[in-house]
């Protein structure tokens, strides 16, 4: 199975023609921390990937509500899925119940297309 990260310019401008994804905690650990201080601190310690190799915002999660980039516009070929572990049964054992209902039944979300990794995970640019 191929998966796949979508990214906005900033992850873009991180990641180059190849590179490696890595979760906020790993890249931006001051960031991070400001995390830890809410219900939300697993966020932190996690990348997500796919396996739609189209960029469907609202399958991934990845409208402009909080955030106004584009992570749709750059799309990145995962090329060692190892470490990764898919969405529902990592979520139930790692993330609060109120953050699995308000991603999993949010509206057009598709989570059986949705994988996350605590891994730095190398990537190559794939345009779609």
């Amino acid at each position: 199975m191929t998966f796949w990260h979508y990214t906005c310019d900033h992850g873009r401008t991180h990641l180059g023609d190849e590179g490696l994804l890595k979760p906020l905690r790993m890249w931006a650990p001051r960031v991070a921390r400001k995390l830890d201080e809410t219900p939300h601190a697993w966020m932190a310690g996690v990348s997500w990937i796919t396996d739609l190799d189209e960029p469907l915002a609202f399958a991934l999660g990845l409208t402009r509500t909080d955030l106004r980039c584009d992570r749709t516009r750059f799309r990145y070929r995962v090329l060692d899925p190892r470490g990764a572990y898919h969405w529902p049964g990592w979520a139930r054992d790692h993330v609060p119940l109120v953050d699995r209902r308000a991603l999993n039944f949010s509206p057009g979300a598709l989570p059986m297309h949705w994988w996350v990794t605590p891994e730095a995970t190398p990537v190559v640019y794939d345009p779609v």
